[in-house]
């Protein structure tokens, strides 16, 4: 019986991304019960004064929320499941078994002062999940317990994968063993 590998997560993007989402929710509060404009009433709506703002606002706040739910979690590599524990919204926690993911491809993600080695975990085509030196310290330690196979990607703008996939789109890619 293996043992099983848990990853070591990187709690500073975590509160980061906490600290924004509280800001971003601070500010939505105050622009739609503090500020002049007059959020609920109709004629606001009808002349747009201020509606964008406020929607660019609570979409930024469901972007966040959403990044929380995703890059948040605490992984559990077992001999037959993998576990998905998320921290923030325990509610979120997912179970797979282990051998679940047909293969995956290594990623650089771009980033402000450095590029970080990611693992998009595929199934059927899809990529769906994602392993990222930006969020856990021991990415090669849990590719290596998931015992899946390394493919080929070919012809794809992997500039437009990383975007589709950190906010969530579903992406289809034609891979070979």
């Amino acid at each position: 019986m293996k043992k099983k590998v848990v990853s070591r997560l990187k709690f500073k993007g975590t509160f980061i991304l906490l600290f924004a989402n509280l800001g971003t929710g601070f500010l939505l509060y105050n622009i739609i019960f503090n500020s002049t404009i007059k959020t609920f009433e109709a004629e606001t709506w009808r002349n747009c004064d201020g509606c964008l703002l406020i929607i660019g606002f609570a979409l930024m706040q469901l972007l966040l929320i959403y990044q929380l739910s995703k890059n948040t979690r605490i992984i559990v590599v077992n001999d037959k499941k993998v576990l998905y524990i998320n921290w923030v919204f325990p509610f979120l926690t997912r179970i797979k078994p282990k051998d679940y993911y047909d293969g995956y491809i290594i990623v650089k993600e771009p980033s402000k002062y450095r590029d970080y080695d990611a693992i998009y975990l595929l199934r059927n085509g899809y990529v769906k999940d994602r392993l990222s030196e930006f969020n856990y310290t021991n990415v090669n330690v849990l590719k290596r317990s998931l015992n899946v196979k390394k493919v080929k990607c070919s012809g794809i703008n992997m500039f437009k994968v990383v975007l589709f996939v950190m906010f969530g789109i579903k992406v289809r890619l034609k891979y070979s063993v």
